[in-house]
């Protein structure tokens, strides 16, 4: 739908090439903060930093990294509130999440799960594209692909494969990156001609290179998969049986909700083209309706709307516990979402900014069904608890983190004074030592299932560790905090101590995420 793909795609890869760095500076700075001088100027140019990291890094899809970068935003603000330096629990909460930038993980391909059962589908055998220049070691991979009863189709290079006028809808496509007149010839071709077919087919590069920048560039073009050379034949089968596994699921289903009928039945045609089985709606008041009848995997919707805005109809779905696990992405090019960006995308999962590249949108949507479907499966239910009275799982807590701090700037306090709350046991070293690691887990369990039971908690939190959990604390008069935060942790070290047959201390530091912000 537009021809500024090319640029938004090369401002992506300059942002993932410089990514390593920013994080480097992040941590840097509070180290110098609380290592060298605590000084307010410095303290100033971290929070700037993570503050434009935030912003940026949902742009380009990084979820978990947006998530992990204003939750360290918030607590920096709330310090940054308060006079002189932060208290050893406050260090300690702001190091936790500087660590957790450090080590961010964004998983885009599909689960590495060797498929046996899915190479042949339908009882016929499955056309695979090779796109390959070294002969060696084409013919070996051809041999190995007959052998899983796969039938395989060879091209020197790119060139050769978009000359073949053959009928074969391939359901897979391996893909060199690297040919002999373009080391990156492979990603050229993703950027260009190859973008129908990542549209419909999944796509496994194969390369010797192993910086993470070509493979991100890769992945971010739409590849699903990405082999090592020398390739092994277990590593083959194991990501080509997860790729046929993608290619013959079940069709991912689209609510797609509009008002206007051109654009209803422009993506209609475009989405049922890549593969997805869609369902259009026109009126948005009817859309709990058709949500009961059609239950997608994911929503696409405009921001302006008869009846409600985008954002009101996408805050009614999240309060329901029917449909808040649906991931919403935003598509509207009109001055009031953009001026909304931010909050669209904390209250939705994600926000395009019209015009859309069409391969732009087919990849944020399954990446969206995809990123839905990891979390049903590690929470274990659709429930948004992983276990009964327990503490949520650690990306849904972040998200109800950050829409309290989006309240908390648009003016709309909440009724309550919230505090975030890190709650640790203390000398857990020792602990571990004499309760053995089975006696430390069930510590941690029984820690978090106990936390999750606060009347003052509700089960908003996550866990922080082995041994450690965070919160959010509601109080209705922050003067009361400290002693009804006292009162409740005395409480719990009782608890625990009978409950494991050990003296159990614990320690826990506050940040208010009220006025300060």
């Amino acid at each position: 739908m537009t021809d500024a793909s090319p640029a938004f795609e090369k401002l992506k890869v300059d942002f993932m090439s410089r990514l390593p760095r920013r994080l480097e500076r992040i941590d840097a700075l509070w180290k110098k903060l609380i290592y060298l001088r605590w000084d307010g100027a410095r303290l100033d140019v971290l929070i700037n930093e993570v503050h434009k990291l935030s912003g940026t890094a949902g742009t380009y899809g990084l979820v978990g990294l947006g998530l992990r970068a204003r939750a360290l935003e918030a607590v920096l603000e709330s310090v940054r509130g308060t006079p002189g330096a932060p208290t050893t629990e406050q260090r300690d909460l702001i190091s936790r999440f500087v660590a957790e930038l450090r080590h961010w993980e964004e998983t885009l391909g599909p689960e590495d799960d060797p498929v046996a059962s899915l190479i042949q589908v339908r009882g016929k055998a499955p056309h695979v594209a090779l796109i390959e220049d070294d002969e060696q070691l084409a013919q070996i991979l051809c041999l190995w692909l007959e052998d899983m009863g796969i039938r395989p189709h060879l091209y020197a290079n790119p060139e050769a494969f978009d000359a073949d006028d053959s009928v074969y809808r391939f359901q897979a496509i391996l893909l060199d990156l690297a040919f002999p007149d373009a080391q990156d010839g492979g990603l050229k071709w993703l950027e260009t001609r190859g973008r129908r077919w990542t549209a419909r087919s999944p796509v496994i590069v194969m390369t010797s290179r192993t910086d993470i920048v070509s493979r991100i560039r890769a992945l971010r073009l739409g590849a699903t998969g990405y082999l090592i050379k020398p390739v092994s034949r277990d590593a083959l089968e194991m990501r080509l049986g997860a790729a046929l596994k993608l290619g013959h699921r079940a069709r991912d289903r689209v609510l797609v909700i509009d008002d206007d009928q051109d654009i209803l039945r422009y993506y209609k045609r475009l989405l049922e083209e890549s593969g997805f089985e869609v369902h259009c709606l026109a009126q948005p008041l009817e859309t709990l309706e058709v949500l009961e009848a059609c239950q997608p995997d994911v929503i696409l919707m405009d921001y302006h709307m008869p009846g409600c805005t985008g954002l009101e109809l996408a805050q009614l779905l999240k309060q329901d516990e029917r449909y808040f696990q649906i991931p919403i992405l935003f598509v509207s090019g009109s001055p009031e979402a953009l001026d909304q960006r931010e909050l669209l995308s904390i209250v939705g999962n994600d926000f395009l900014c019209k015009p859309v590249e069409d391969v732009v949108l087919i990849m944020h949507l399954r990446r969206l069904v995809a990123q839905a479907r990891r979390r049903l499966q590690t929470i274990g239910s659709v429930s948004r608890r992983p276990q009964p009275r327990g503490l949520m799982n650690r990306a849904l807590f972040y998200q109800e983190l950050e829409q309290h701090v989006a309240q908390v700037r648009s003016g709309k306090l909440p009724k309550d004074v919230v505090a975030l709350v890190l709650i640790q046991v203390r000398d857990a070293g020792v602990l571990r030592e004499q309760l053995g690691l089975r006696g430390t887990a069930e510590l941690g369990m029984k820690l978090e299932r106990l936390v999750a039971e606060w009347r003052d908690v509700n089960g908003m939190g996550t866990a922080a560790g082995d041994t450690a959990c965070l919160c959010l604390f509601s109080v209705s008069d922050p003067a009361v905090l400290k002693r009804t935060l006292n009162d409740a942790l005395e409480k719990l070290e009782g608890q625990l101590s009978e409950s494991t047959g050990a003296q159990i201390s614990l320690v826990a530091g506050a940040v208010l995420l009220g006025g300060s912000i």
